[in-house]
């Protein structure tokens, strides 16, 4: 009866052992940490989500306003044209 004391006592110990020095070695590697590292892309979109909620729309109003207006003429087509394969 000893002896079976004996080893359940140990396996009871070394079990707690083993558990402890995982738990300790999830802790340093950060799996067990509180929060996880975010990924890239996950950092790489809150970026931009954050750019554009603090981009100055308000200065677009302003930049449009200033910008300058060119009438681009179009060339005329006439009737032969129309339904060649090519107008050049």
């Amino acid at each position: 009866m000893k002896n079976l004391s004996f080893i359940v006592t140990t396996f009871i110990f070394f079990l707690v052992l083993v558990v402890g020095v995982f738990i300790f070695f999830f802790w340093r590697l950060g799996i067990l940490k509180k929060e996880a590292q975010l990924s890239e892309n996950i950092l790489n979109f809150k970026q931009k989500t954050e750019f554009v909620r603090n981009y100055p729309f308000a200065n677009i109003n302003n930049y449009i306003r200033n910008l300058s207006v060119q009438i681009l003429p179009l060339p005329s087509i006439s009737p032969e044209e129309i339904g060649r394969p090519s107008l050049f």
